[in-house]
């Protein structure tokens, strides 16, 4: 069986500032110290599908631990989940992140919030061009 990347997402470009827009680094490989969490709080389980938005919205914007990207890959996720099941995850993301931002008292909006959306299609195109280019292992 042939294994292919539907996007490659990487944090390395990321910034503390891009969240007020919805972007967050890549959660699934995003370890923190045990003190943090005491310190800040944990995972809000009453978000739908972004309590991990939240949570990191809450560690690295507003209480600015610090971070460091490792060039290494760390995770694979297979497709699907609750946040990419359709077009109905998709307004449910938006409105748990306005939620988030809000109840962390940073201003955003929903015309901020689309925005990621072409970042995240060029992603998906350079993960194809890519593909085209390497060799399948």
């Amino acid at each position: 069986m042939i294994l292919y990347s539907v996007r490659y997402y990487t944090s390395r470009p990321f910034h503390r500032s891009w969240m007020r827009f919805g972007f967050m680094p890549a959660h699934p490989s995003f370890y923190c110290r045990k003190a943090a969490y005491e310190k800040y709080g944990a995972f809000d389980l009453t978000y739908k599908v972004a309590a991990d938005f939240e949570n990191l919205l809450r560690l690295i914007f507003i209480h600015r631990i610090r971070t460091r990207y490792i060039p290494k890959d760390f995770v694979t996720m297979r497709i699907g989940g609750a946040s990419t099941s359709g077009l109905r995850s998709h307004e449910q993301i938006m409105h748990d992140h306005l939620r988030a931002l809000k109840q962390n008292g940073i201003y955003s909006n929903l015309f901020f919030l689309g925005l990621r959306y072409p970042y995240k299609i060029g992603e998906i195109l350079v993960t194809k061009i890519n593909s085209i280019f390497k060799p399948l292992k």
